[in-house]
């Protein structure tokens, strides 16, 4: 098997994952909700959008590939609950 034909399907994957997560961080912002789930998305980094819900409490990243705590934490000033586990962090 190339290794072109492998790279292609999991850049789908991500971008899929990507588009997903922009989709409940816009559901989270229009609804107000303090709870987002962007569990399982296989994303490596968040979107800046996220760091405009300044409402959020709850925030899971469960199951994804970050590999590091992602940084702009600090403007989510009511985060009371972050889920990071099942991801790829050396940090």
């Amino acid at each position: 098997m190339k290794k072109r034909a492998l790279t292609k399907p999991i850049l789908r994957r991500e971008a899929k994952g990507r588009d997903q997560a922009l989709k409940r961080i816009h559901e989270v912002a229009r609804d107000g909700t303090k709870l987002l789930a962007l569990s399982s998305l296989a994303i490596d980094e968040l979107p800046a959008e996220l760091f405009e819900l300044e409402q959020l409490e709850e925030l899971s990243l469960y199951g994804n590939d970050l590999r590091t705590v992602p940084e702009g934490l600090e403007k989510l000033p009511n985060l009371q609950s972050l889920d990071l586990t099942r991801n790829e962090l050396t940090e």
